[in-house]
């Protein structure tokens, strides 16, 4: 799969995750902002590990993404993969009790 399909369908996999969460009847703002977080949150990791990814095997050795962007880009992986993991968590418990 190359990177433009890639890319289509995690945008396709967003706007199915909003159409399911609208349909699942969730109306109210607080509830479809704190969605909104974590989607937006679990993307940004995605999209983070996907730079790495393409800018290190793809792109030719003058410019890829070395040192402090490349550090950068492996921090954002962690802080959005962990923010959104204890949000979702988090909001789950509280949904369905502890």
């Amino acid at each position: 799969m190359n990177e433009s399909k890639l890319y289509a369908s995690l945008v396709w996999g967003l706007v199915t995750i909003g159409i399911i969460v609208l349909l699942a009847g969730f109306d109210q703002p607080i509830v479809l902002l704190v969605i909104s977080a974590v989607v937006g949150g679990f993307m940004m990791f995605l999209y983070s590990g996907l730079l790495i990814l393409i800018n290190r095997k793809i792109l030719p050795e003058p410019i890829r993404v070395r040192g402090l962007r490349l550090g950068a880009l492996g921090w954002s992986i962690l802080l959005f993969g962990t923010l959104s993991a204890i949000t979702f968590i988090t909001q789950i418990q509280t949904l369905f009790g502890d």
